[in-house]
């Protein structure tokens, strides 16, 4: 039972299950003047995009990954989800699950150190293996949002549960609250009033909701099932009015996965066609940036250029709608965030 649970826990997080069509490369673009922070090859990484130039910021030892990292709103670091290295498994110890925590690191690099380490160990009979994924910052640098993952079994690994929430994390004293049961990709509108996250209503249908941190109430903000089969990774426009994130487009006649084929193929939404898309967050309409496919793209805005970080490279595009210029290959997953 618990290699099974282990097995799919592990596997929605896999590599994508086959290859799909990523668009041509355009001509040489004029570079904007920022620095982006990208997760690849397990570990966090500058580029300056003037001089094209890679800096590493974190040595991982080998099983371990630094992923989804979120500039501080000072802009001198970043949060991200931490993942140490897997026990080796143990007479003492015979199952292993790896966890999640949230980590703090210069822009510059040199050492990391713990933000916030998620409940673990043993308690009343139980053995608690809980993560916090897609760690973001609140405007105002007090507060951290991010998907607290539980997962609990006995003493002897049978299952007992699990389950996925929105937390809100004071930075000084470590407290928790939860404030969305089910949701993921948390994202906080400039003026810290607001959180996008994504949500599969009736576990299908991929839907962009809207909490008002004030009144903590939540409203669907993008739910059009009959266009996009999956959403991502929300970002805001720095005005607020407009929200862009990664989304997976139906086809004409495509039908919606089937429940059956979200449960048995978790690891396939990487292999999903992926398009940038911008949702008006007065309106809630949304439509495509770009036509072309990506795989899994990552989002960063830059006044009115896009980089998108994907299996295939980092790509630049335009808001009108041009097509995407190729800046540098290999891509990767786990995330991208922009320096000032």
């Amino acid at each position: 039972m618990i290699c099974v649970l282990v097995c799919i826990l592990l596997s929605s997080c896999g590599a994508a299950s086959s290859p799909t069509a990523t668009p041509p490369a355009a001509a040489a673009p004029t570079l904007g003047t920022i620095s982006l922070i990208i997760s690849r090859g397990g570990d966090l990484w500058r580029f300056d995009l003037p001089a094209k130039q890679w800096t590493q910021l974190t040595s991982e030892a080998p099983n371990a990954y630094s992923t989804f990292p979120s500039i501080a709103p000072d802009g001198k670091s970043v949060v991200y989800s931490y993942r140490p290295p897997v026990p080796t498994p143990s007479a003492e110890q015979p199952f292993v699950v790896p966890v999640n925590h949230a980590n703090q690191i210069s822009v510059t690099g040199g050492a990391s150190k713990a933000l916030f380490v998620p409940e673990a160990g043993k308690r009343d009979g139980q053995q608690i293996y809980d993560s916090l994924d897609t760690p973001v910052w609140s405007p105002d640098g007090k507060t951290l949002y991010g998907v607290y993952q539980t997962l609990r079994f006995d003493n002897d690994g049978v299952f007992l549960q699990s389950g996925s929430s929105i937390v809100a994390i004071d930075v000084a004293s470590g407290t928790q609250q939860t404030i969305v049961m089910t949701g993921t990709f948390p994202s906080i509108s400039p003026d810290g009033r607001q959180m996008a996250f994504v949500r599969t209503r009736d576990g299908i249908y991929p839907t962009l909701y809207l909490y008002d941190l004030q009144t903590k109430q939540e409203r669907v903000l993008f739910d059009q099932p009959e266009l996009v089969s999956a959403l991502e990774a929300p970002i805001w426009s720095p005005d607020g009015k407009t929200i862009y994130l990664a989304a997976s487009p139906l086809t004409l006649g495509q039908r919606q996965p089937s429940w059956v084929d979200w449960f048995v193929k978790p690891a396939a939404a990487h292999g999903l066609g992926w398009q940038v898309w911008s949702v008006d967050v007065a309106s809630g309409q949304g439509k495509a940036v770009n036509r072309e496919i990506f795989e899994d793209p990552r989002i960063v805005l830059d006044g009115s250029l896009l980089y998108v970080w994907t299996f295939s490279g980092l790509w630049q595009m335009d808001l009108a709608g041009n097509p995407p210029v190729l800046i540098e290959e290999p891509g990767d997953i786990g995330g991208m965030t922009r320096v000032p």
